[in-house]
């Protein structure tokens, strides 16, 4: 994924982007969890 306006230490260059971006991946990872977990 890219996170626009931002380098290597992207959470520090553009953090409301990237938390959006890490929100964005776990909701679609909690989709193929397994709920007998």
């Amino acid at each position: 994924m890219r996170i626009p306006s931002a380098g290597h230490a992207c959470y520090l260059s553009n953090p409301v982007a990237f938390q959006s971006a890490c929100l964005n991946f776990f909701e679609t990872m909690e989709s193929f969890a397994d709920p007998s977990l």
